[in-house]
């Protein structure tokens, strides 16, 4: 069978009108991306704190802010909000405007689970292993095609709270445990699954192959 070629820059509306986009062509996409470093470390670096104010002014409404508050520039989570909220896609955006919205509830109902279900969740959205690179990227297109299932805003975040519940492992793995992606152990050795990161422009092949996996595993109810 023939490979697609797939152009490296498409909307994700145009995922829909062609064919699905192949492994292939995505880790080629992703052995010629552009760094992310520089976009990535703006939010993770000490130094942003002095104008965090007038950032979290400028992408969130009194609500959101409010919230943001409630988390606090120490946690990690917080550095995550606002690099969604100031994000590449609208679907990122919306993402990002619920998670903080419907942040304080959805830690309530994660702490009437039994345990370890908390604390192997907040490892995954808290941590630096390829299963937290993954989770933060599929998350905001998951997220997407849950809401257009008629899923309500909090209960896609707690769906995406369970899925991010995985077993225990290594810390700093470089093997995806999150259920449904065993497939990227294999398919993307030669890059590594850690490279898949979506990139600055929300045209560029990463989001639309995000949206892709993200929409087979909400079809699939693996989320």
């Amino acid at each position: 069978m023939a490979r697609w070629t797939i152009p490296l820059f498409l909307t994700v509306l145009d995922l829909f009108a062609g064919p699905r986009i192949s492994y292939y062509d995505f880790r080629e996409a992703l052995l010629r991306r552009s760094p992310c470093g520089p976009y990535l470390e703006k939010f993770f670096s000490p130094s942003i704190e002095p104008d965090l104010a007038i950032r979290i002014q400028a992408v969130a409404d009194e609500v959101v802010q409010n919230a943001l508050r409630k988390i606090g520039p120490g946690d990690r989570l917080f550095s995550h909000l606002l690099r969604l909220l100031e994000g590449r896609s609208e679907a990122e955006k919306k993402f990002g405007h619920d998670l903080a919205v419907f942040w304080q509830p959805t830690r309530a109902l994660m702490k009437l689970r039994a345990a370890p279900f908390e604390s192997r969740a907040l490892e995954t959205l808290n941590g630096q292993d390829v299963d937290t690179t993954v989770w933060w990227t599929l998350a905001p297109y998951a997220f997407l095609h849950l809401r257009n299932r008629g899923v309500t805003p909090q209960d896609a975040i707690m769906r995406l709270i369970t899925w991010a519940a995985i077993p225990p492992h290594e810390a700093g793995s470089q093997v995806v445990h999150l259920r449904g992606l065993e497939s990227y152990n294999r398919e993307f050795q030669d890059v590594k699954v850690r490279a898949f990161t979506l990139q600055q422009d929300p045209r560029h092949i990463s989001h639309a192959f995000a949206s892709q996996e993200a929409l087979i595993l909400v079809e699939d109810d693996l989320i």
